[in-house]
């Protein structure tokens, strides 16, 4: 994002982000971006959904580590 959009505003809002990170495979940056949608939200619904999301993140990035885990044990490098 350009310091201009970053100063005035626009671009995509943290929900939008948070899927487009999340979808590319960057959990940690989505996980944050859904945490951000979290605090502006104030309704039920919508946060709760939004918590699921980051629990999804915390999931995704939880395997991820065990992925690498199990592929540095079985190279020796563990």
């Amino acid at each position: 994002m350009s310091f201009f959009k970053r100063l005035f505003g626009g671009g995509e809002d943290p929900e939008t982000r948070a899927e487009r990170l999340f979808s590319e495979g960057q959990f940690g940056p989505a996980k944050l971006a859904f945490e951000e949608a979290l605090d502006r939200s104030s309704e039920a619904s919508k946060r709760e959904a939004l918590a699921e999301r980051i629990d999804a993140c915390l999931d995704a990035l939880a395997e991820a580590r065990l992925e690498d885990a199990e592929r540095l044990a079985s190279n020796g490098e563990l």
